[in-house]
């Protein structure tokens, strides 16, 4: 029987523009350890789970105590695409520090201090060594939390900041931290993320993190992470992505170059495993596993992304919706609002029409333009070369979905006997 142990991700985004006064401080960092079941772990308060200090990390020991670790270095990463000053499209990405290559290179080039997450107070007792554990009372900050200034007892006690309610304690262990991107400064040169205060730098994004463990059997050899992540200033970014660097260490230190690893598509997860099932210690070795458990789909583009749509009515992409589209005098399109993403009909008038959407002009001659989108590539002078149309974020065939693509949404799910995706048909309502 194959050992197995399974690092669960669950993502949940809230984008909103509430704001807290206090931004991150790097002299708050501070490690936990994860210990409330058969899985060990380390972990840091600005992101970094299992770690880089060696002979002090729980490195995802497992099981606990055996001294046989999995789990070489996982932190978040969230990248943005945004506008500067001087109108060029730009990405940002903030991650943890770490151990890999690059990340020593993200510094500010003369004052040295490491661009990209740290952790905000108001979520620990500053004078303790421990990020703030629900098992650990005196980790916890003194006199209720930044942002549950109320949770305290009458005596004046913190109260526990529970991801089930005030006090609760559901999980055998749980952890809570919150980090900002503060001091990832790098662009901040000629962009600012917030038009209401100047000393806000980054891209303006918070991110709270909870660990969560439990004993029992259904969940000893899993850790769950839950990432909140909150735009906190006033620019409304088109793209961004969430995602995780991680590295595996089935087998152990110095037995990791064996390693090999899988994406199960269907049940969305990631597996690594030893290639001779022999670890650094002579010992059998089991899988690591990734998932992200749920994360958010894309509420603007009128596609179902995770095939989750239980309406009859929807309609079902098919290899004509990616033909190009010629319009007629009396034709309907849809318009899409730059800020708001709502929609609205317009009937070609013609011969010659100009309209907008999302913020870009299409002149439309009844009868001779045509329309397209959702190819990944096209074929010029004989060599394939990217379609633009596939991920620029218009809905550059106007019928009111973006960026539908015909490779991913169609070929590769029809490909692999998985059920073609279902979109929403903003002409006629259906789905």
């Amino acid at each position: 029987m194959k050992m197995r142990i399974y690092l669960n991700i669950l993502i949940l985004f809230f984008i909103n523009s509430f704001i807290q006064a206090q931004l991150s401080d790097p002299t708050l960092r501070r490690t936990g350890f994860h210990t409330g079941n058969r899985v060990g772990i380390s972990f840091y308060n600005d992101g970094q789970v299992a770690g880089f200090n060696l002979g002090v990390d729980i490195r995802g020991e497992w099981p606990l105590g055996s001294g046989f670790d999995y789990i070489g270095d996982l932190i978040p990463m969230i990248g943005v695409e945004f506008v500067n000053s001087n109108n060029d499209t730009l990405h940002s990405v903030c991650i943890s520090r770490g151990p890999r290559n690059g990340q020593a290179n993200e510094h500010h080039p003369s004052k040295g201090y490491f661009w990209g997450w740290n952790p905000k107070p108001g979520y620990l007792n500053p004078n303790q060594s421990s990020v703030a554990m629900s098992h650990i009372p005196n980790s916890w900050p003194i006199g209720g939390w930044a942002d549950h200034p109320d949770w305290v007892d009458k005596n004046g006690n913190t109260q526990w900041n529970g991801y089930f309610g005030r006090g609760i304690m559901n999980a055998d262990q749980e952890s809570y931290f919150v980090a900002d991107d503060q001091w990832d400064d790098e662009f901040n040169g000629y962009f600012k993320p917030d038009s209401t205060d100047s000393s806000r730098h980054g891209m303006g994004l918070k991110m709270a993190i909870r660990g969560l463990q439990w004993s029992s059997f259904l969940a000893e050899d899993a850790i769950f992470w839950l990432y909140d992540v909150t735009n906190e200033g006033t620019t409304t970014y088109r793209k961004s992505v969430f995602g995780t660097v991680v590295g595996t260490l089935a087998g152990g230190d110095g037995d990791s170059q064996d390693d090999l690893g899988f994406f199960d598509i269907n049940d969305n997860i990631t597996y690594s495993w030893d290639s001779d099932n022999k670890g650094n210690k002579g010992q059998k070795v089991g899988y690591v596993a990734y998932a992200f458990l749920e994360s958010p789909g894309n509420p603007y583009d009128g596609i179902d992304n995770d095939g989750d749509s239980q309406d009859p009515n929807s309609p079902t992409f098919t290899i004509s919706d990616f033909d190009s589209v010629l319009y007629n005098v009396g034709s309907k399109i849809v318009l899409i609002d730059p800020v708001t993403y709502e929609r609205s009909i317009y009937t070609i008038h013609g011969p010659f029409d100009t309209v907008y959407s999302l913020g870009v002009r299409f002149i439309i001659v009844a009868g001779i333009t045509k329309f397209r989108e959702g190819h990944i590539s096209r074929i010029v002078n004989g060599v394939s070369v990217p379609d633009i149309s596939a991920y620029d974020g218009i809905d550059n065939d106007l019928d009111g979905l973006i960026d539908e693509n015909q490779a991913v949404h169609y070929e590769t799910r029809q490909r692999r006997g998985f059920p073609i995706l279902k979109y929403k048909s903003y002409i006629t309502g259906a789905g």
